[in-house]
């Protein structure tokens, strides 16, 4: 059975019934190993092999895939500092896209992440894979939980990090009057 739903554009998309279980994770060749934790997906769940020399998603079906996914993984390392030691992460569109499909966010926790979202509260983040496989089998058995985050980070998505709103930022830090009406 499938539930309509309707995303960030405007489009109406199918999203799995309860119990079936569907992610989206897509990665970048550097970060292979977490997706290899994962089970071998279902023929119901949606998976970018893109990395892996898989087909590419198009973007208008990569907001399909966020809308239909009970659970979209992102992983924030971009590599590691020979200086510190240490990885390195940054902010992907990703972080914007997912919710504002009406995804429900999982992501390598990032200092910078905070800055636009509320970690456990709009997404959800991971330090490790153990974290990460705990939180994935959480929410697929807790679906009321699961919805009221991705419903937070949704609202929050459409309410601050729209187009429109990051112009009339630039245009205010810039001194510009920004139209008010183009919401």
């Amino acid at each position: 059975m499938l539930r309509q739903r309707i995303t960030a554009n405007g489009q109406k998309t199918q999203r799995p019934a309860e119990g079936v279980p569907a992610f989206s994770a897509l990665t970048h060749l550097i970060r292979p190993r977490p997706v290899q934790t994962q089970r071998t997906p279902a023929p119901g769940d949606w998976v970018d092999t893109s990395a892996f020399g898989g087909p590419r998603l198009l973007h208008r079906d990569l907001i399909r895939v966020f809308s239909q996914s009970r659970i979209s993984l992102g992983f924030a390392t971009a590599g590691s500092s020979h200086l510190t030691d240490r990885r390195l992460t940054h902010l992907r569109l990703r972080e914007f896209e997912a919710p504002m499909s009406g995804a429900l966010y999982l992501t390598e926790d990032q200092p910078e992440l905070a800055e636009y979202f509320e970690p456990g509260r709009e997404v959800l983040t991971y330090a490790d894979r153990d974290e990460l496989l705990a939180k994935v089998r959480y929410y697929l058995g807790h679906s009321e939980q699961a919805e009221r985050i991705r419903r937070a980070a949704l609202e929050r998505a459409r309410r601050d990090h729209t187009w429109q709103h990051r112009f009339r930022q630039l245009f205010t830090a810039l001194g510009l009057r920004a139209n008010q009406e183009a919401r």
